[in-house]
């Protein structure tokens, strides 16, 4: 007696499997960029304003300042450029000061919304 194993169909099955993990990529992508432009603006409304330059250099980029691309599934959200170090003074406080947070509850605000949009980003795609 013999028994034949046929993978020919393996070929075709990884091929699927590459493409639906592309397509669950860029959705991702797109969910979790759209909610941090969201985290983005909310941080911006409630950091402390004296000049306004804090607020206006809160910005989102890739992780460690990468760009943001269609497949970019990783934001971070706070501060760029050494003129407004003092951003993590007000978010965590000092010695003599109390925190003042912003970016810990403009994240908070917006958490859920995100699980939910890149669960759905996911599901829908298969």
């Amino acid at each position: 007696m013999r028994v034949t194993v046929d993978a020919s169909q393996v070929d075709g099955l990884v091929a699927d499997l590459e493409r639906a993990e592309r397509r669950v990529t860029v959705a991702a992508a797109t969910e979790v960029q759209l909610v941090g432009g969201k985290v983005t603006e909310s941080a911006r409304r409630r950091v402390p304003k004296d000049s306004g330059d804090l607020a206006a250099a809160i910005e989102m980029s890739g992780l460690h300042g990468e760009p943001v691309t269609p497949t970019t599934t990783h934001v971070e959200v706070g501060p760029a450029g050494s003129d407004v170090f003092y951003g993590r003074f007000l978010e965590d406080g000092t010695i003599k000061m109390a925190p003042r947070p912003y970016l810990t509850p403009a994240l908070t605000e917006h958490e859920t919304e995100l699980e939910i949009r890149v669960g759905r980003a996911a599901v829908g795609l298969y």
